[in-house]
């Protein structure tokens, strides 16, 4: 299988995109205009590597803690509130399976099973909870692509239209790191199902070198569409050096399924946060992401004062949950069915009072 790509360069976060399915190096202009677009170009990746679940399983090794546990800095935060009620619930991960902290915790759900991937373990559930023959380390999983090296930060997104699950990763060579990308053979796993595995070096995806040459790619987010998969990454000078700017990934999902699909026109979009000021959404709008992709320049969108999130209290814990910063989650575009309107909706953690101000805030809430 093919997998092509377009690189485009972003200066207004600072960062770039890369576009089609994964990547040539173009800049774009920060004086770019309102309604103007810079067309990607084609590069081309290393051919998919398939391995069925049964020879998946069959090399899991024993879990052994890749990462101590490391007590971050927690803000002082009120004492929890009365809990939601539990519904329906099972046990996933926990790290005496794993070894890694934080989990950085992501599933899915498909018509029959739930797959849930965190650091260092990869499972798969029926709907009432029960193993479902797919339990191995992520290292394990994603050996056929990460080149040796460990891997962290994994997504994981059930696709109705092609259903195929797809799986997302970093490997953690510094720098110069890779992205990994799994895609199953169907929508119900079994020992018979296999996985195709890609990967590619983040900053060697069109011609180097680039604003991204001798960097890591960090914290990638996975989106999805009829289209694409759409990933998201911070770029630091090194593996725990500082961030320099960010990167977006348009990969042709044709392409990774070697099959056909109806293309759509609908377009495509990223958006973040300001990176240099609070109160202001950043987005960028992908045309034709099914075929030669182009993006626009940056579209502001101005929201109420936003104010970073405490330390949330858990339930049973002494420590509070890191809630990270203002940076966005749950990025989606919905379809009204009442007036057949597309909208797209995201959130944010960011600390507030009992009236919903975020001056004097002594509490979090999520902001849609």
């Amino acid at each position: 299988m093919d997998r092509n790509a377009n690189r485009l360069a972003l200066f207004s976060r600072p960062g770039r995109i890369v576009l089609a399915a994964a990547a040539a190096a173009r800049l774009v202009s920060p004086t770019l205009g309102d309604e103007r677009y810079l067309t990607g170009v084609p590069w081309w990746g290393e051919p998919g590597i398939t391995q069925t679940v049964a020879e998946i399983v069959a090399r899991s090794e024993p879990a052994v803690p890749q990462t101590p546990p490391v007590a971050d800095a927690i803000e002082d935060a009120p004492a929890p509130l009365s809990a939601q009620a539990v519904g329906a619930s099972f046990l996933a991960t926990q790290f005496s399976e794993s070894g890694v902290t934080p989990p950085d915790s992501s599933g899915a759900v498909g018509p029959t099973q739930v797959m849930v991937a965190s650091n260092g373990r990869i499972k798969l559930f029926d709907k009432s909870g029960n193993p479902s023959g797919l339990d191995v380390s992520d290292t394990t999983f994603f050996d056929a692509a990460r080149d040796g090296a460990g891997v962290r930060g994994p997504h994981v997104r059930y696709d109705r239209l092609s259903g195929r699950w797809f799986i997302t990763e970093i490997n953690v060579s510094n720098p110069s790191n890779r992205i990994l990308i799994a895609v199953s053979s169907g929508s119900t796993i079994t020992s018979a199902s296999s996985f195709t595995f890609y990967q590619f070096s983040h900053d060697l995806a069109g011609p180097a070198p680039n604003s991204d040459t001798g960097h890591f790619a960090d914290a990638a987010r996975l989106g999805l569409d009829q289209n694409a998969l759409y990933i998201g990454v911070n770029e630091l000078t090194s593996g725990t050096g500082p961030f320099q700017s960010t990167t977006g990934y348009v990969v042709n999902k044709a392409n990774l399924i070697g099959g056909t699909l109806t293309i759509l026109t609908r377009p495509s979009y990223f958006i973040g946060v300001d990176n240099k000021t609070l109160g202001t959404l950043m987005i960028r709008r992908v045309t034709n992401p099914g075929g030669t992709p182009a993006i626009s320049d940056n579209i502001r969108v101005p929201v109420p004062a936003t104010s970073y999130p405490l330390g949330q209290p858990a339930l049973g814990s002494a420590s509070a949950l890191d809630s990270l910063d203002d940076r966005l989650f749950a990025a989606m575009i919905k379809k009204n069915k009442d007036t057949g309107a597309l909208s797209l909706w995201t959130a944010h953690n960011i600390a507030v009072t009992a009236a919903g101000a975020t001056n004097r805030a002594t509490r979090n809430g999520a902001r849609g």
